[in-house]
């Protein structure tokens, strides 16, 4: 009876929120935020915020950096990553159970990057193992769910998987395989359907899923389609600005900034409007580092051309507390000057970076909102 009265009054809650104004809404999560950070903000604000190694117990592992799609702006689809510091491979369970051992403080590992983590041949072992050792996984980056066993889709709800956000760009299949291409939207639908089937046998909210939609000119008009499906499928839908706006422009921005929830229609508005890098991967220095499936710490989900150690090889501590990596945190804070051995110095965020500067009292808030 509680648990139905509790579900109830979360789904009033999110009615009325959706309902107000855009400003209004974003003004509330930041004050929620500000309030649940002020013990961090306290403790941080006159430190020295570059020394610090990692805000709390969060880090990401790629657990793939295979795809079976070619999606035509996503360097893994296009095999352009393989010849990178990235690579091409999947994370052995037996690395990833030392790690777990190695650093008991970690608690939660987000398990997408550039890859897709159902073809990793060991994903069964690592999900039962983590939930066994009481650590949360995540899979917000994202997922396309096109090629995965009903074994492993039950493993994902059995053990309690957190967070699963699935790239989906169009409501039927022929928009979709536009950009997901060797995709099929019938197997991901499909799939999505036999995880809510498991998740009413185990009785249990997990995984948590998310529709992503990154919005373009072929797939606009499909907008509202795919919320409507997302809401029947149980699925919180939210868009993605696409990266690379000359492929398939958008071709009503109004549209997109009514439908698609975030009043802007490309990034260069987002950081207009909200004065902000839009999804900077540069917060993982400090909220969620990021970790290559054979050990390389990458720092952030955007370098491809260097590492800073290897933390299967020596500790995540050593490897947070090198002077490189602490020389790329003042970097990003504007405390150094960037050089040309710096990923930062490659990586076209590091502009928006420069424009609006990276703030101590932002880096707390996106840790928080993990």
């Amino acid at each position: 009876m509680k648990t139905n009265i509790k579900r109830i009054i979360n789904k009033w809650k999110a009615l009325i929120f959706e309902g107000l104004p855009l400003k209004v809404r974003i003004y509330l999560k930041y004050a929620y935020f500000s309030v649940k950070a002020a013990p961090k903000l306290i403790r941080f604000s006159a430190s020295n915020f570059s020394r610090i190694r990692l805000l709390g117990h969060k880090i990401s592992l790629e657990a793939s950096t295979i795809c079976q799609l070619k999606c035509p702006i996503c360097p893994t689809g296009q095999g352009l990553n393989k010849n990178t510091s990235i690579g091409r491979g999947y994370l052995k369970f037996s690395n990833f159970k030392k790690f777990i051992f190695d650093n008991p403080k970690i608690k939660m590992i987000e398990l997408s990057n550039w890859g897709e983590i159902f073809l990793n041949p060991e994903l069964k072992k690592i999900i039962q193992f983590a939930y066994l050792r009481n650590i949360s996984l995540t899979v917000r980056n994202g997922a396309n769910l096109n090629t995965v066993t009903e074994e492993v889709l039950k493993y994902l709800v059995k053990y309690r998987v957190k967070h699963l956000n699935i790239s989906i760009d169009g409501a039927t299949n022929a928009i979709y395989k536009t950009y997901r291409q060797g995709g099929d939207l019938h197997k991901v639908l499909k799939n999505v359907k036999i995880i809510n089937q498991y998740k009413r046998k185990y009785n249990t909210k997990f995984p948590i899923l998310y529709w992503q939609f990154i919005v373009m000119g072929h797939n606009e008009k499909e907008l509202t389609i795919a919320k409507e499906l997302s809401q029947k499928l149980g699925m919180t839908f939210h868009i993605k600005l696409n990266r690379k706006p000359s492929l398939s422009p958008i071709q009503d921005e109004n549209l997109v900034r009514q439908q698609g929830g975030l009043g802007v229609a490309y990034r260069d508005e987002y950081i207009k409007l909200y004065r902000e890098p839009y999804s900077p991967s540069c917060y993982k220095f400090w909220t969620i580092p990021q970790i290559n499936w054979d050990g390389k710490l990458l720092g952030c989900g955007c370098n491809i051309w260097c590492d800073f150690g290897n933390v299967f090889e020596t500790s995540l501590d050593h490897c947070l507390n090198s002077e490189r990596y602490i020389h790329i945190k003042r970097v990003l804070l504007g405390e150094e000057i960037v050089n040309k051995k710096d990923p930062c110095y490659r990586c076209p965020k590091y502009i928006d970076v420069q424009r609006i500067k990276l703030k101590k009292r932002n880096i707390i808030l996106n840790y928080i909102a993990l």
